[in-house]
């Protein structure tokens, strides 16, 4: 909901989580009385980022579904820090190995 608009890349540069490519636009526009249009990708013309709006819940249970576009929204857009980000990718892939332990077991 935007309350993250100091970590998030408003620059240009950032990815587009639908298909991965590097967009030269911004993620989003502010126009004036706090109204915010969301950039469209010009490869794949989706929303660049949809989880500007999203709330961290959604945007962790989308991590816990393994979806990619929530993966590539805190890799690349979100500003992670390094060291955060390799406590968050040991995690991934312990929840992959346990999945794949329980997917062998069953």
């Amino acid at each position: 909901r935007l309350k993250m608009s100091e970590e998030l890349e408003s620059s240009a540069g950032s990815i587009c989580i639908e298909c991965g490519r590097r967009s030269t636009q911004q993620l989003y526009r502010e126009f004036s009385g706090g109204i915010i249009k969301l950039s469209q990708c010009p490869t794949c013309e989706k929303v660049v980022d949809k989880y500007i709006e999203f709330d961290a819940v959604i945007l962790l249970l989308d991590v816990l579904l393994l979806r990619i576009q929530s993966y590539r929204h805190l890799i690349f857009n979100y500003g992670i820090q390094s060291s955060m980000l390799w406590k968050f990718s040991i995690v991934l892939v312990l929840c992959d190995a346990y999945i794949l332990f329980c997917r062998m077991h069953a």
